[in-house]
């Protein structure tokens, strides 16, 4: 499986963080920078390797040292989990605890709320997406963005645009 996204884009560059997972419990993290409109011809930098379940999701700060995994269930578990990690440790740094259970996030997106940097997660199971403090390595629970809104039922993906735009 693998997953990119467009993280940065200049004149004749485009640059993705990605990551790779074969379901061996190991996963390779990667910056690549495709060079020209032939994907084939990208090149990989700072490879290192993480250990972490299959994700379904997955993003990197803004400083582009720390980076969330949204780990998807394993049996007996059942439950996803996300857990931060910094680079290049193959180890995760912490995991989310949220303020409610049961908890079954479908995507994590880092966002400039008010701005300082936070963590979103969505939270398909009760509705909700949650705003979370990254500070010293640690994931702590913040708020919930639009708490109560009719319209937010579900969610199962966060995206900003090219301008940071959610």
């Amino acid at each position: 499986m693998i997953c990119t996204y467009a993280k940065r884009t200049e004149p004749q560059l485009t640059r993705f963080f990605g990551l790779d997972n074969d379901l061996t419990g190991q996963a390779t993290v990667f910056t690549s920078k495709i060079m020209s409109e032939d994907p084939f011809e990208d090149k990989r930098t700072d490879e290192f390797r993480v250990k972490c379940a299959a994700h379904r999701a997955f993003d990197d700060d803004a400083s582009e040292q720390l980076f969330v995994v949204l780990e998807e269930a394993q049996a007996p578990d059942l439950q996803r989990t996300v857990r931060l990690y910094r680079r290049p440790k193959p180890r995760a740094i912490a995991t989310y605890s949220p303020p409610v259970a049961p908890f079954q996030p479908s995507d994590v997106c880092f966002y400039t709320l008010g701005g300082h940097e936070v963590l979103l997660v969505a939270d398909e199971l009760n509705d909700a997406i949650h705003v979370v403090n990254v500070q010293d390595g640690r994931l702590s629970f913040a708020r919930y963005l639009a708490p109560g809104c009719p319209l937010l039922v579900q969610p199962t993906a966060l995206n900003t645009d090219t301008r940071g735009r959610l």
